[in-house]
């Protein structure tokens, strides 16, 4: 236990010195600014950008035109920047070989792969959570509203999706031994699965309904009941993602 939680330690450590957590905060407190700020400004500034004479009909922005920016923002550029910043997690050291000092020194590769793991989910949660507290306290002083229908669950299943992409970058610098790798295989992935929810019969439980029917559950469109059969699917990709790496990875040479 104590070898998993300095090599926890080591992570976060490096993640400071290199500036990455700093910046990866700042972007997504970006992110958490520009929700709400768009949304209430932006039928203004489309009236002001519009010829002399022209007029159009914008409706009043609410607090679901904000949400609806915060999932956009984070489902599309949010998430691709923290997989970014993070693609090179495994690859770097296994390419180095500083990995086979730690594991003749007595730590286990499983625990090696679970302190990655435990690294990436606290980072991505602490930059989302980030991110929606901004939203949350803009959305209250703009429309003095916080409490919408399923917040927390369709904020819960971005999360969750987030964390399923953290575990197909990590397994893909296992089998690949590079960034790129880890990359690919959780950017393929999605647009597999993107094109698979075109397919009605499975849409049900297709994890990227996790992050495309976020609106739907703010405002009931959808019922809760076609979104649970994804976040089980999601949990049990996560889990069987994590336990391919870390048997793929004790099998792998150093």
């Amino acid at each position: 236990m104590k070898g998993y939680l300095a090599f926890t330690k080591k992570e976060f450590m490096e993640c400071i010195r290199s500036y990455k957590f700093m910046i990866l905060i700042i972007v997504f407190l970006a992110f958490g600014f520009m929700n709400p700020i768009f949304a209430k400004y932006m039928p203004e500034l489309l009236k002001s950008m519009m010829p002399e004479g022209m007029s159009m009909e914008l409706p009043q922005p609410t607090v679901f035109d904000s949400w609806a920016q915060f999932f956009k923002n984070i489902n599309q550029m949010g998430l691709i920047i923290f997989l970014l910043s993070f693609s090179s997690i495994l690859s770097t050291e296994i390419q180095k070989g500083t990995l086979i000092n730690i594991v003749t020194k007595g730590l286990s590769r499983k625990k090696i792969l679970l302190s990655k793991m435990t690294f990436l989910v606290c980072v991505w949660t602490m930059c989302y959570v980030t991110c929606v507290i901004v939203t949350l306290l803009y959305g209250l002083i703009f429309w003095s509203q916080w409490h919408l229908p399923h917040l927390f669950l369709s904020l819960t299943c971005v999360w969750l999706f987030g964390v399923l992409m953290c575990s197909l970058m990590l397994l893909g610098g296992v089998i690949t031994c590079s960034s790129a790798g880890g990359l690919l295989l959780s950017g393929g992935s999605y647009i597999a699965l993107m094109l698979m929810n075109m397919i009605p019969e499975i849409t049900k439980y297709n994890p990227v309904t996790l992050i495309s029917d976020n609106m739907a559950l703010l405002q009931e469109t959808i019922s809760l009941d076609q979104i649970y059969p994804a976040i089980g699917v999601c949990i049990v990709l996560c889990a069987t993602t994590y336990i391919g790496a870390v048997i793929l990875f004790n099998r792998k040479q150093l």
